[in-house]
């Protein structure tokens, strides 16, 4: 939605003057573009609230700072509410202290210290002068779950504006304010502040955690079989380590007793998909490229014996290589024949650009076009004559 009119509510609010204009906007337009900017915008509820009652119109559209009011379908210029106009500014109220001393649920003592080290606070937002801060409040509240005091960063504004701000968040949050020294707001959580987190119980904690294993349904991988097979493959492989000379890859690490462990008790969820790698690996030990520790055998001096003793006796494994591309070369004759169509066809395409070039005249015309015209009818001819 666009519209090259809009009215601007500011740090005054709602005025008097401001409900006028919008009634002149809708005596030509059924809506009204209104953006708001700076404190007002903290609580946009409250401003569409007033909008609505005052001017008796609707809000049709709302994103950010920016508001559509319509006026209605039986809106008649002349029968709207007439407001007097204000010619001066009035006198603002006497509003009682915003910060105090000792605020409620602290101490003297306990009250500086919390401004000591709020001082210190790295802000968590910077405020821009005639911004929107409608994510202020949430904001706000989100950082009151991770630290008992916020600080908000307001250089750049008038020293009322964020006094306003202020105002607004102590009864938005709610919170305490504490301080509003070198251009930031401090607040406090307060001693009645309850989180809007749900806390989870320690029941209720485990068994979202838990993972139930269906019996019928899932059935576990032969993991005692490879239990026993691996002490009777590692004897062997130790045995034979004296007779074999060739050398491989070394296939085992330290981690496989770790792996080994994810495998024999998977989750439930990748049971299906883990029942493919299981034979693979089964097949491995069986053909002897694959070695399988024990949780006892997992000393660095048994892991680099166990680990030189399988790569002499481990079967090689497969060899890649890169297949070159084979390039077929062309004969003389061939290389041969194909300059001289290229010459060929050169010297034509030269020849007929020249002849393109080339405007032809005719000089020598036919009889038949001599005897179309008529002669002796014009004086020319007989100049012409006289002439010859």
């Amino acid at each position: 939605m666009r519209a090259e009119r809009q009215l601007n509510i500011g740090r005054d609010g709602l005025t008097h003057n401001m409900l006028d204009n919008i009634h002149a906007h809708w005596k030509r337009r059924r809506v009204c573009k209104i953006r708001c900017k700076g404190v007002c915008t903290v609580d946009m509820d409250n401003v569409c609230h007033q909008l609505e009652e005052r001017t008796g119109g609707k809000i049709i559209y709302r994103k950010g700072g920016v508001l559509y009011l319509f006026r209605g379908r039986n809106y008649n210029y002349k029968t709207r509410p007439h407001f007097p106009l204000m010619l001066w500014k009035p006198v603002p109220p006497v509003y009682p202290r915003l910060v105090q001393r000792v605020p409620e649920g602290l101490t003297l003592e306990e009250a500086t210290k919390m401004r000591q080290k709020g001082s210190t606070l790295i802000p968590i937002c910077k405020l821009g002068k005639n911004g929107v801060y409608c994510n202020l409040v949430k904001t706000v509240r989100e950082a009151f779950e991770e630290c008992e005091l916020v600080r908000i960063n307001c250089q750049g504004l008038n020293k009322s504006d964020y006094r306003k701000i202020g105002a607004k968040l102590r009864d938005l949050v709610p919170c305490t304010l504490l301080s509003f020294e070198f251009e930031h707001i401090l607040m406090w959580r307060g001693p009645n502040w309850k989180s809007s987190v749900p806390d989870l119980g320690d029941d209720d904690f485990k068994k979202a955690n838990k993972i139930e294993v269906d019996d019928k349904n899932y059935e576990p991988p032969l993991s005692e079989a490879l239990e026993f097979s691996a002490p009777a493959q590692q004897k062997n492989h130790v045995e034979h380590a004296s007779n074999l000379t060739h050398d491989t890859s070394i296939c085992s690490s330290s981690r496989s007793d770790a792996t080994l462990g994810d495998v024999n008790q998977p989750p439930r969820s990748a049971a299906p998909c883990m029942k493919k790698i299981l034979l693979l690996l089964e097949q491995a030990v069986e053909n002897g490229g694959a070695l399988v520790l024990d949780k006892d055998s997992l000393d660095a001096d048994n892991i680099y014996q166990n680990t030189v003793a399988f790569a002499k006796s481990a079967p090689p494994g497969p060899i890649f290589r890169k297949h070159k591309k084979v390039v077929a070369q062309k004969s003389d004759k061939q290389h041969g024949s194909t300059l001289e169509t290229k010459e060929t066809t050169t010297v034509y395409m030269k020849q007929k650009r020249e002849k393109s070039t080339k405007i032809h005249r005719k000089t020598n015309f036919d009889d038949q076009l001599l005897n179309v015209v008529p002669q002796g009818t014009l004086g020319v001819d007989e100049l012409a004559k006289l002439l010859t």
